[in-house]
């Protein structure tokens, strides 16, 4: 990965390649799937997008945080897609085996102000399927967007 970045930083278009081919390389871990493609991305280089898109719609990751990037990611290189894909991820509690991650996607939702946060941050606050402490991040994360709600879960 980082000789390909280096590459890629030179100017040499092997190194572009050489990204490109590892976002799409299913072998390797998701996390580094979606480094490679944000060094596209950085690039300025349009298949990043796709990419994004792509991860950010995968079920398979098995954790979801990745997910979770992908689609910030998305909505970083300005595709609106983006903020669907992490309302997704956060009320895909079936999907999502770990449930830290459908908090991560609802507090990033706040930090984008998306009208749809805050009930978000709340019904995950009040889900007692989900452990102690995502309930407490989705409680702080939303005394932190100044919902006296959020204060009384942590009491």
């Amino acid at each position: 990965m980082r000789a390909a970045e280096s590459l890629a930083a030179l100017g040499d278009s092997r190194g572009v390649d050489l990204l490109y081919a590892l976002a799409r390389d299913t072998t390797l871990y998701g996390s580094d799937r979606v480094r490679a493609a944000e060094a596209l991305g950085q690039l300025g280089d349009s298949r990043a997008v796709d990419l994004f898109h792509n991860f950010a719609r995968n079920t398979t990751y098995s954790v979801g945080v990745d997910r979770v990037a992908a689609a910030e990611s998305l909505v970083g290189l300005g595709d609106s897609r983006g903020v669907d894909l992490l309302y997704a991820v956060a009320v895909a509690g079936d999907t999502t085996p770990y449930d830290g991650v459908r908090v991560r996607a609802a507090d990033a939702l706040a930090g984008l102000g998306d009208s749809r946060e805050v009930n978000l941050l709340y019904a995950l606050a009040r889900d007692t399927a989900l452990s102690g402490d995502a309930r407490v991040s989705a409680a702080e994360a939303l005394a932190g967007l100044g919902d006296a709600r959020g204060a009384n879960f942590l009491t």
